[in-house]
Protein backbone atom coordinates (compact mmCIF):
# COMPACT_ATOMS: atom_id res chain seq x y z
CA UNK A 1 0.00 0.00 0.00
CA UNK A 2 2.93 2.32 -0.68
CA UNK A 3 1.97 5.76 -1.89
CA UNK A 4 2.89 9.39 -2.13
CA UNK A 5 2.40 11.84 0.69
CA UNK A 6 -0.61 13.25 -1.17
CA UNK A 7 -2.22 9.79 -1.25
CA UNK A 8 -1.51 9.29 2.45
CA UNK A 9 -2.98 12.73 3.23
CA UNK A 10 -6.08 11.91 1.17
CA UNK A 11 -6.54 8.61 3.03
CA UNK A 12 -6.12 10.36 6.40
CA UNK A 13 -8.70 12.97 5.36
CA UNK A 14 -11.12 10.22 4.34
CA UNK A 15 -10.53 8.44 7.67
CA UNK A 16 -11.13 11.73 9.51
CA UNK A 17 -14.42 12.23 7.66
CA UNK A 18 -15.49 8.67 8.43
CA UNK A 19 -14.58 9.12 12.10
CA UNK A 20 -16.56 12.38 12.26
CA UNK A 21 -19.58 10.65 10.71
CA UNK A 22 -19.25 7.81 13.22
CA UNK A 23 -19.09 10.30 16.13
CA UNK A 24 -22.23 12.08 14.89
CA UNK A 25 -24.06 8.78 14.51
CA UNK A 26 -22.96 7.78 18.00
CA UNK A 27 -24.63 10.83 19.49
CA UNK A 28 -27.87 10.17 17.56
CA UNK A 29 -28.24 6.43 17.99
CA UNK A 30 -26.13 4.79 20.66
CA UNK A 31 -27.35 1.27 19.88
CA UNK A 32 -26.59 1.61 16.18
CA UNK A 33 -23.15 3.05 16.95
CA UNK A 34 -22.44 0.16 19.28
CA UNK A 35 -23.09 -2.44 16.58
CA UNK A 36 -21.14 -0.33 14.05
CA UNK A 37 -18.18 -0.20 16.45
CA UNK A 38 -18.36 -3.98 16.84
CA UNK A 39 -18.20 -4.41 13.06
CA UNK A 40 -15.00 -2.31 12.96
CA UNK A 41 -13.53 -4.45 15.72
CA UNK A 42 -14.30 -7.56 13.69
CA UNK A 43 -12.56 -5.98 10.69
CA UNK A 44 -15.67 -5.99 8.52
CA UNK A 45 -15.97 -3.26 5.88
CA UNK A 46 -18.91 -0.95 6.47
CA UNK A 47 -21.17 -0.41 3.49
CA UNK A 48 -19.94 2.45 1.30
CA UNK A 49 -16.55 2.84 3.05
CA UNK A 50 -13.46 2.91 0.86
CA UNK A 51 -11.60 -0.39 1.51
CA UNK A 52 -8.35 1.57 1.91
CA UNK A 53 -9.92 3.61 4.70
CA UNK A 54 -11.25 0.43 6.30
CA UNK A 55 -7.74 -1.03 6.13
CA UNK A 56 -6.29 2.03 7.86
CA UNK A 57 -8.93 1.85 10.58
CA UNK A 58 -7.83 -1.74 11.39
CA UNK A 59 -4.17 -0.78 12.01
CA UNK A 60 -3.22 -1.53 15.60
CA UNK A 61 -1.37 1.26 17.42
CA UNK A 62 0.38 1.32 20.82
CA UNK A 63 -1.78 2.70 23.62
CA UNK A 64 -0.25 3.71 26.98
CA UNK A 65 -1.54 5.17 30.23
CA UNK A 66 0.93 7.41 32.05
CA UNK A 67 0.79 7.21 35.82
CA UNK A 68 3.36 9.97 36.39
CA UNK A 69 6.69 11.25 35.14
CA UNK A 70 9.90 12.04 36.94
CA UNK A 71 13.53 12.61 36.04
CA UNK A 72 16.19 10.90 38.08
CA UNK A 73 19.95 11.00 37.94
CA UNK A 74 21.60 7.87 36.56
CA UNK A 75 23.29 7.15 39.90
CA UNK A 76 19.84 7.19 41.59
CA UNK A 77 18.44 4.76 39.04
CA UNK A 78 21.42 2.44 39.56
CA UNK A 79 20.63 2.39 43.30
CA UNK A 80 16.99 1.29 42.78
CA UNK A 81 16.41 -2.19 44.14
CA UNK A 82 13.54 -4.57 44.85
CA UNK A 83 11.20 -3.01 47.40
CA UNK A 84 12.34 0.55 46.68
CA UNK A 85 9.64 3.22 46.51
CA UNK A 86 9.89 6.05 43.99
CA UNK A 87 7.80 9.08 44.88
CA UNK A 88 6.15 11.19 42.19
CA UNK A 89 4.93 14.79 42.46
CA UNK A 90 1.41 13.85 41.41
CA UNK A 91 -1.57 13.19 43.67
CA UNK A 92 -2.84 9.60 43.48
CA UNK A 93 -6.36 10.76 42.49
CA UNK A 94 -5.28 13.06 39.65
CA UNK A 95 -6.25 12.18 36.07
CA UNK A 96 -3.99 9.86 34.11
CA UNK A 97 -2.85 10.60 30.59
CA UNK A 98 -3.73 8.27 27.69
CA UNK A 99 -1.16 8.24 24.88
CA UNK A 100 -1.25 6.85 21.36
CA UNK A 101 2.18 6.61 19.73
CA UNK A 102 3.52 8.56 22.71
CA UNK A 103 1.19 11.47 21.83
CA UNK A 104 -1.60 12.67 24.17
CA UNK A 105 -5.05 11.48 23.15
CA UNK A 106 -7.21 11.64 26.27
CA UNK A 107 -7.22 11.67 30.06
CA UNK A 108 -9.20 9.88 32.70
CA UNK A 109 -9.30 8.14 36.04
CA UNK A 110 -8.10 4.67 36.94
CA UNK A 111 -10.82 2.08 37.49
CA UNK A 112 -10.82 -1.57 38.51
CA UNK A 113 -12.49 -3.98 36.09
CA UNK A 114 -12.61 -7.37 37.79
CA UNK A 115 -8.95 -8.07 38.50
CA UNK A 116 -7.75 -5.71 35.76
CA UNK A 117 -6.91 -2.04 35.53
CA UNK A 118 -8.86 0.27 33.23
CA UNK A 119 -9.21 3.96 32.41
CA UNK A 120 -12.50 5.86 32.51
CA UNK A 121 -12.11 8.61 29.90
CA UNK A 122 -13.10 12.04 31.21
CA UNK A 123 -11.63 14.16 28.41
CA UNK A 124 -10.75 13.34 24.82
CA UNK A 125 -9.48 15.50 22.00
CA UNK A 126 -11.42 16.24 18.83
CA UNK A 127 -11.26 13.96 15.79
CA UNK A 128 -8.35 15.88 14.23
CA UNK A 129 -6.20 15.52 17.37
CA UNK A 130 -6.99 11.79 17.53
CA UNK A 131 -5.92 11.30 13.94
CA UNK A 132 -2.79 13.41 14.52
CA UNK A 133 -1.92 11.19 17.49
CA UNK A 134 -2.10 8.12 15.26
CA UNK A 135 -0.55 9.76 12.20
CA UNK A 136 2.96 8.34 12.40
CA UNK A 137 1.80 4.73 12.59
CA UNK A 138 -0.70 5.18 9.75
CA UNK A 139 1.89 6.90 7.56
CA UNK A 140 4.49 4.22 8.32
CA UNK A 141 2.04 1.42 7.59
CA UNK A 142 0.96 3.07 4.35
CA UNK A 143 4.51 3.74 3.17
CA UNK A 144 5.76 0.28 4.16
CA UNK A 145 2.76 -1.58 2.84
CA UNK A 146 2.25 -2.97 6.35
CA UNK A 147 -0.86 -5.07 6.75
CA UNK A 148 -3.23 -4.20 9.59
CA UNK A 149 -3.49 -6.76 12.42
Amino acid sequence: MAGTQAEIDALLAAAEAEAAEEAAGERRKSRRASSHRESWQEGADAEGVDPRVSRILRIRVPLMVVLARRKMAVHEILNVCTGAIIEFDKPFDEELELLVNERPLASGHAVKIGENFGLRITHIGDVRSRIDAMGRTIEQAASNGTEAD
